[in-house]
């Protein structure tokens, strides 16, 4: 279901999310429902949980479940159980891949967006996806590529959001990935998503 970018406006179904973002979580969740009942997502980057909040919406309006799983380091502000039941980490995901049970149908990769930090997260985590399942990665408009900087590191290019770079220095995707779907804003320097499928 690869589809290309369009033109979105910022209207926010799931947290800080563009409605872009929201369409492609809400599609890859409806593909996981097809399916199975309960949606596992995994999320790195949690920070207040209005994104998991809007997808236990969601999921819940179409039948299902959510069994949730947050990360956050908590640079920003100390994490939080974004609702009742659900489980997270206060942790560097790179330090804390392994504490995570069982795989999941989605891992939405939103922590550190420099290169190092998108490529370590993608070596770490897509091995946590089920078969048919999603890795998700945020801020994906190429608009945004090379602005803002990371908490965590040097305010300099390298630190800065790299998610293309990244997945051109290491070949993404790579079998037995493939490109599911991905939208940004055109009209805004922020945001996108891009939704990948493990064959």
């Amino acid at each position: 279901m690869s589809e290309s970018p369009e033109l979105h406006t910022p209207i926010r179904r799931h947290g800080m999310c563009f409605d872009c973002d929201s369409d492609v979580f809400d599609a890859v969740c409806l593909e996981v429902l097809k399916t199975k009942k309960e949606v596992r997502w995994l999320e790195i980057g949690m920070w207040k949980g209005y994104t998991a909040r809007g997808l236990k919406s969601f999921i819940e309006s179409q039948g299902g479940t959510l069994d949730y799983w947050g990360i956050d380091p908590g640079l920003l502000e100390k994490p939080v159980s974004p609702f009742e039941g659900a489980h997270f980490i206060e942790g560097k995901s790179e330090e804390c891949f392994h504490l995570f049970p069982g795989l999941f149908d989605v891992v939405f990769i939103d922590g550190n967006h420099s290169r190092n930090g998108v490529i370590l997260d993608t070596f770490n985590y897509e091995k946590k996806v089920a078969p048919g399942g999603f890795m998700l990665f945020h801020d994906t408009n190429p608009k945004c590529q090379g602005t803002g900087y990371e908490y965590s590191g040097p305010n300099i290019p390298e630190f800065g959001i790299a998610v293309r770079e990244a997945w051109e220095m290491i070949g993404w995707p790579w079998a037995p990935w493939s490109l599911f779907m991905e939208k940004y804003p055109m009209d805004h320097h922020q945001n996108g998503t891009a939704a990948f499928r493990r064959t």
